[in-house]
């Protein structure tokens, strides 16, 4: 049985094969920045999730940040910016989730979540029924740690109120809905390529996913200093040299072709990965005390793939308990991503902390370790028994 002798949060996956294989790139190569490697990759991509459009650029957060800036340049033209200036979030996701619309000028509304660690749908319904709901401009939801249970309904309600659902999908890469639908084809969404994630350049990279052709444009040029290099001649400006026409104000978010190249190597196996990550932790759930953790089983019939096993329990005390034997057993581990994000000091002046209860309860009763396709069977088990004394 193939086990890890360590059980940190994120361990490479690339094999000294991998590493010879990208030495022989290197050598070979002539153009290692941005060209025909991301071309390739984003079109595996666009096979995968089924998306019309996928773009590659240098980080998920600055996939979210041109999303970010898309809906503003959307509501500028549009003549509704700034009264629309408004945009939901839920109270547990990443920071870089929220920080660049409210670097591009957007009031933050945070939304509690479910069960499931996803916004509530009954939440955002009451937020976008009141006052804020004139002023909302989209709804940005995160499909936390691999999970989108509930997203539906999440998009009945923006439906409801005639608002884009924008989706992070940074820890989600590999997640379907209930009816097959890759959770990045779902909506206009942003994922991330960072080295712990389902799949990885082996650094920092990230992807946005589009149905919208527009978008797509944008988006493209975008991330390429505003030029309209390599787009359609609809574009262009016969006053200037077309290899420098800037028809944005754009900025450089590209990646690069050897993040690409090595980004390709990762993507098959994370296919495999995401089955045995589901066989893992159905294992791993299924032999915890439900009477003592709170966290439901990840379903081995639905498309989520997981991105780690969260332990979360009924009672706060019980906490110390699962740090404890975490780390005699030295496995890393972490809060649940922010827990409620608002108790943390960059984002307490947005709301009250207090107005947030089921993620208060994430963060004082759970921890998240690293799940690996090269853990096996036998550790998971042992350890889910090992907390359930």
């Amino acid at each position: 049985m193939n086990t890890l002798r360590r059980w940190p949060l994120a361990v490479s996956s690339f094999s000294l094969l991998d590493r010879i294989r990208v030495g022989a790139w290197l050598v070979r190569s002539q153009q290692w920045t941005a060209g025909d490697e991301i071309v390739a990759y984003e079109r595996r991509w666009q096979h995968y999730t089924g998306s019309a459009h996928a773009i590659m650029v240098s980080s998920g957060s600055a996939a979210n940040e041109l999303i970010a800036l898309r809906r503003k340049y959307e509501l500028q033209h549009s003549g509704q910016w700034p009264h629309r200036n408004k945009v939901v979030f839920p109270a547990c996701t990443w920071g870089s989730s929220v920080t660049p619309w409210i670097n591009a000028g957007f009031d933050p509304v945070f939304c509690d979540i479910g069960g499931q660690l996803q916004m509530s749908p009954q939440g955002l319904d009451a937020i976008l029924a009141g006052p804020t709901g004139l002023y909302t401009a989209a709804v940005f939801h995160t499909t936390l740690l691999g999970r989108c249970t509930g997203l539906e309904k999440i998009e009945e309600v923006c439906r409801k109120y005639d608002l884009p659902l924008l989706l992070d999908n940074c820890e989600s890469s590999f997640t379907r809905t209930r009816d097959g639908t890759h959770v990045c084809a779902f909506a206009t969404s942003s994922t991330s390529l960072y080295f712990a994630h389902h799949t990885t350049t082996g650094t920092e990279g990230g992807m946005i996913f589009t149905a919208s052709r527009d978008e797509a444009e944008w988006f493209r040029m975008m991330r390429n200093h505003g030029l309209t290099r390599g787009m359609p001649i609809k574009y262009h400006n016969p006053d200037v040299h077309p290899a420098f026409d800037f028809h944005l104000l754009g900025s450089n978010y590209r990646s690069s072709n050897l993040a690409a190249y090595m980004a390709g190597l990762d993507f098959d196996r994370a296919l495999a990965f995401g089955d045995r990550r589901r066989e893992l932790a159905w294992a791993f759930y299924g032999a915890l005390d439900i009477e003592k953790f709170r966290f439901r089983p990840w379903s081995a019939h639905t498309g989520e793939s997981p991105f780690c096993l969260v332990i979360e329990v009924w009672e706060a005390d019980d906490l110390d308990h699962v740090k404890a034997v975490l780390e005699s057993l030295g496995i890393e581990y972490r809060p649940v991503v922010a827990g409620n994000l608002l108790r943390h000091t960059a984002f307490r002046s947005f709301a009250n902390p207090l107005d947030f209860p089921r993620a208060n309860e994430l963060h004082d009763h759970g921890v998240y370790i690293g799940l690996h396709p090269r853990l096996g069977l036998r550790q998971v088990v042992g350890l889910a028994r090992a907390l359930s004394k």
